[in-house]
């Protein structure tokens, strides 16, 4: 168990490979279940949800935010892991200004998840695309969620144009080119 500069906890892994015929030799791998990569744009909170118990604040979150500052948007890594009390593997996510999403899981790997984040302070919501893999090369024990804009607009015309959510009034500017 790490823990971060605000004291959360970061459950890491240890994988213990025996090498044939080496006289008793081994390896040890420490690695992170998961890493996430927010490619929204937006402040991302996760939070590890188990059965019975409050949701824990994911460790690390607020190191990754100080490093990318305010105008930066690049995708760092962020390592994540449940505790090992619950096998559910369940997270809720809170993108941006959203509201709190549903419980999901991280574990199918191949799929692609649509969550839907009602805005907090607007009649809108926040579509976000999650995708899990499985990580290559050395990363191959890990599992690498993207977080990702699930609509992306893009004006190719000379001209702005104007567009809305259904049931909303707030309209979107679209810049030409």
């Amino acid at each position: 168990v790490c823990k971060d500069n605000e004291g959360l906890p970061l459950n890491l892994q240890l994988h213990y490979y025996r090498i044939p015929d080496s006289g008793g030799a081994f390896r040890l791998t420490i690695y992170s279940p998961y890493i996430i990569l927010n490619k929204t744009g937006l402040d991302i909170n996760i939070k590890a949800k188990s059965l019975l118990q409050q949701a824990r604040t994911a460790a690390g979150q607020k190191v990754v935010r100080d490093l990318l500052g305010d105008d930066e948007q690049k995708a760092l890594p962020l390592m994540f892991a449940f505790s090992g009390d619950d096998q559910r593997n369940r997270v809720i996510l809170k993108v941006g200004e959203s509201n709190w999403s549903k419980p999901q899981s991280f574990d199918a790997i191949g799929s692609t998840i649509d969550v839907v984040l009602p805005s907090a302070t607007q009649n809108t919501e926040i579509h976000v695309g999650i995708s899990i893999e499985n990580g290559d090369g050395k990363y191959k024990m890990t599992k690498v969620v993207t977080l990702a804009p699930r609509f992306v607009l893009k004006n190719r015309m000379s001209e702005e144009i104007s567009a809305r959510e259904p049931g909303s009034s707030e309209l979107m500017t679209l810049k030409r080119g």
